[in-house]
């Protein structure tokens, strides 16, 4: 048995396989319990997606990486996807995709955040992921109680600003930012 999948027999039997864990849904997706449903796992949003974000995951499901590359928000994917798995924002309810932020008009509601492997925390000045933030939703505060009296302005997200676009995931050295659906926290995220 997987960690990562429930193969349990009937559900293997019946292929509807279910990520036992929660996964970083491509963008426009319809909430993760109805996205399962209708997703395909055809892998057309993966192949039209220009940046090489969305990867296939657990299970073949579509998820997105950004160890390499940022979102764009191109819409490649929706306009690939045959099963309506994802969708624009424009033709969604907040109740169907409870992660998706209308009100910003943001394709998901997702943040990063900064874990303790962040190196301000060991008294490393690094400036990397606000460096790439086009949003500047990232900021760095100091005198922060995470690094002590270092002297290292340490990273906050403001999460309104933050489009979710993970450019910053992948520049961090040390590995320290995760993407997370917002709908976990509203507070802001400080390293």
């Amino acid at each position: 048995m997987s960690s990562e999948i429930d193969l349990g027999r009937r559900s293997l039997f019946k292929g509807n396989y279910t990520p036992a864990t929660s996964m970083l849904l491509p963008p426009w997706a319809v909430g993760q319990a109805r996205f399962l449903e209708l997703c395909t796992r055809c892998d057309d949003c993966v192949t039209a997606c220009p940046e090489n974000v969305l990867t296939p995951g657990s299970g073949g499901f579509p998820t997105t990486n950004f160890q390499h590359s940022e979102c764009t928000f191109c819409g490649d994917c929706v306009t690939a996807c045959p099963s309506g798995a994802l969708t624009q924002p424009t033709t969604l309810s907040q109740t169907d995709n409870p992660n998706n932020n209308q009100s910003n008009n943001k394709p998901w509601y997702q943040a990063p955040m900064i874990s303790a492997q962040c190196l301000t925390h060991q008294g490393v000045v690094c400036r990397s992921c606000g460096d790439v933030c086009e949003p500047e939703a990232i900021t760095f505060i100091w005198g922060s109680p995470e690094n002590g009296a270092r002297g290292v302005a340490t990273p906050s997200v403001d999460n309104d600003l933050c489009s979710g676009c993970g450019a910053c995931i992948g520049v961090c050295p040390s590995k320290a930012l995760t993407m997370q659906s917002m709908a976990q926290s509203n507070t802001p995220r400080v390293g």
